[in-house]
């Protein structure tokens, strides 16, 4: 079959306009795609992934703000804590001072009184008032030793047994039971301090003039009453 020239030129334009059209087509594809892959498709997969990335930093925040409040309440139970123990450790050092202040005004006061009572006893003594010097004394003595302050006890103590006692008349006391009294509570508070045999030469002392004292009553000559009787009918 021969072909012309006419059909030969009509198959090269057909041809031409089929390859025109693939290549137009190739493009608009071609551009399409890259249109999707550099455009369309990175804005889809952004809008997924804010999506996404919201929805994972709510849940974040929220096992967060579960986790804070988690550590707040721990933290604040910890400062609870040390606080508490502080404030235990300040009440019991303040109660410790306090206990310190309060025996110390204590032994302050009682030292104070028993100087006092020891200045009243030598007045006393001076003027040879035995009883009232004796009572000033065994006060003095109490109180020194509730101070602690054994010198000046001892001191007292001495005068008390050296001057006061030998000099005490039954007769002339005004209230013999207060004098003994006195006496005997300050001999009981020398005895129970008496741990290490410390005042053993003050109680002795103390005892050796009571029992002298005692003597002294049963020395006196008793008077008979009938003998009485008689020298009143013979006066």
């Amino acid at each position: 079959m021969t072909v012309t020239d006419e059909q030969f030129i009509d198959a090269i334009d057909k041809a031409h306009v089929f390859y025109a059209e693939a290549f137009s087509n190739l493009l608009l594809i071609t551009f399409g795609i890259v249109a999707f892959v550099g455009v369309i498709l990175p804005i889809v997969i952004s809008i997924i992934q804010s999506k996404q990335l919201k929805s994972e930093n709510k849940t974040l925040r929220q096992e967060l703000e579960e986790h804070a409040s988690q550590l707040t309440a721990a933290k604040f139970k910890e400062i609870q804590k040390e606080l508490e123990e502080k404030e235990r450790k300040f009440e019991s050092h303040l109660d410790a001072k306090l206990g310190e202040l309060k025996a110390r005004i204590g032994r302050l006061t009682d030292e104070s009184t028993g100087s006092v009572f020891h200045l009243q006893g030598n007045s006393s003594l001076k003027e040879r008032q035995y009883e009232s010097a004796t009572g000033s004394y065994c006060i003095a003595i109490r109180r020194y030793l509730s101070a602690e302050n054994f010198a000046d006890m001892r001191i007292v103590c001495r005068i008390l047994c050296e001057k006061c006692l030998p000099n005490l008349d039954k007769d002339k006391l005004k209230d013999e039971t207060k004098i003994l009294d006195g006496i005997d509570k300050a001999y009981k508070l020398i005895r129970d301090k008496n741990k290490n045999g410390t005042f053993s030469d003050l109680i002795s002392s103390i005892e050796e003039q009571l029992s002298l004292y005692r003597k002294k009553d049963q020395a006196k000559p008793k008077i008979d009453s009938d003998s009485a009787s008689g020298s009143a009918e013979h006066a």
